[in-house]
């Protein structure tokens, strides 16, 4: 379906900035009109582009530039669309902007419009766009990569509808038997119905997964540095982030706040955040600050567990927060560099605590060595926990909702084993309906607004 607007829009599709080159794109089925004004009417051709001077209705030369025409509907929006290629000047741009804005029917567009009309005029899905949209935003390469594999994927109604093929053949012969209340379910065939249940729930909730990975790739892999006060951890942070991000000082409690620096480790964003050292303290501020490190530790996907290596590390309170957040950390003893070579390292906090993926010894005073050792480690537990396979399928936050409500319908068949079969039945319907509301047209005016109000004017 292909939706006629009376409007048309246009806006810069570039930063408007000191740059090389700036696009203005213009979209709607009056596109054409700009030509006219400027006349280059008799030049223009689709898919090609031209050189033409533009000169105002005043007479004025606004700048010599490109114009090339995209004909509806084999465009991005689907429309008539025109893009001029402009010198990247400031004032060109103002000044190209406010010309258009003269034409009759014109107007600028609101953000995310153009890729809002692509999808309205089914040029793109709904996961396609939020794809196009966490492509722009890409600042590593592992967000590029799934941003792409989720925009440029068009084989999502196909698993859906395979899906949908499997369920109805469950459900045709279960209700076969219901319909026929003389013969029982044969134990044999509920065994091969329940098989083939299960495998629908693996495949949804390795799909489930993959999109869950995909969140973390896109906001980044958040790695809080926990440990006691004045055991290096700001210092950590500082050779992480490359510069004197966090204050250091001899002094315990010097953070009194969580700070958080982005880096790129191979093509992976992390999200490293330095937290407040955790003490008995009655200082009010200092008090917030281990609140709000707490509060950092809930919500990160890894915990870096440092210890003074100089220091006794049986510390029963930080411990017993570990055991509580049942994170996965890494145990880090720091100033190694002040320790006898022949030193053993005291195990009281491991033998009080989950077994840590890994242990490493590292000293701050020698910057190179730790942020190699750290980075190292960092690089290979993203290629171990954020793998995302060429066959998943990354769909719109929307649908995986619905995608949870399935594997969670499916899932009580399973474990619904005393009830009849009728009971069970009704499980496998709503598993059904729930596929039925992915497959079918989401509620435009509702949620469209949101997902493209986060794209850039020109896009």
């Amino acid at each position: 379906m292909s939706y006629e607007f009376q409007d048309t829009i246009y806006a810069p599709a570039t930063p408007v900035a000191r740059s090389g080159v700036s696009i203005i794109r213009i979209s709607g089925k009056n596109a054409l009109k700009i030509a006219a004004y400027f006349n280059c009417s008799k030049k223009i051709s689709k898919n090609k582009a031209i050189l033409h001077r533009f000169i105002s209705k005043s007479g004025v030369i606004i700048d010599e530039g490109l114009c090339l025409f995209f004909q509806g509907p084999n465009s991005f929006t689907g429309e008539d669309v025109i893009e001029l290629q402009l010198h990247g000047s400031i004032a060109v741009i103002k000044k190209m902007m406010d010309e258009i804005g003269k034409i009759e029917g014109f107007r600028i567009a609101e953000p995310g419009e153009f890729a809002k009309r692509a999808f309205l005029n089914d040029k793109l899905n709904l996961s396609q766009a939020e794809g196009l949209s966490a492509l722009i935003d890409a600042e590593t390469e592992m967000q590029r990569v799934v941003a792409l594999q989720k925009s440029m994927q068009n084989n999502l109604f196909l698993h859906f509808q395979e899906w949908r093929h499997k369920i109805i053949a469950i459900l045709s012969v279960i209700e076969a038997f219901i319909d026929f209340p003389a013969e029982e379910l044969p134990l044999n065939e509920l065994k091969i119905i329940e098989e083939k249940v299960l495998n629908l729930v693996i495949n949804i909730d390795e799909q489930i997964e993959a999109n869950r990975v995909s969140d973390v790739i896109k906001r980044g892999i958040k790695v809080a540095i926990l440990g006691s006060a004045n055991a290096g951890k700001s210092s950590l942070l500082n050779i992480l982030a490359k510069r004197d991000a966090a204050i250091v000082s001899p002094k315990a409690g010097t953070t009194r706040d969580s700070i958080e620096i982005p880096i790129d480790i191979s093509g992976f964003l992390f999200r490293i955040i330095d937290t407040a050292g955790l003490r008995d303290t009655a200082d009010e501020i200092e008090i917030e600050g281990i609140n709000r490190s707490i509060k950092a530790l809930k919500e990160a996907d890894l915990c870096f567990l440092l210890v003074d290596a100089t220091l006794n590390i049986s510390d029963e309170s930080l411990t017993d927060r570990i055991r509580e957040l049942g994170k996965d950390f890494v145990l880090i003893y720091n100033k190694m560099d002040l320790m006898p070579s022949n030193h053993i390292i005291n195990d009281d906090c491991l033998n009080k605590i989950h077994s840590p993926l890994s242990t490493l010894m590292i000293s701050c005073s020698n910057a190179d060595q730790t942020y190699a050792d750290i980075t190292d480690f960092l690089k290979n537990y993203a290629l171990d926990n954020y793998h995302i396979g060429t066959d998943s399928i990354l769909i719109s936050h929307k649908d995986l909702l619905y995608l949870s409500q399935l594997s969670s319908s499916l899932s009580l068949f399973l474990h619904s084993l005393e009830e009849s079969i009728e009971v069970r039945c009704q499980y496998i319907r709503m598993a059904l309906n729930i596929l039925g509301a992915i497959m079918g047209k989401v509620d435009v005016e509702e949620i469209l607004d949101s997902v493209f109000g986060s794209f850039c004017i020109g896009k």
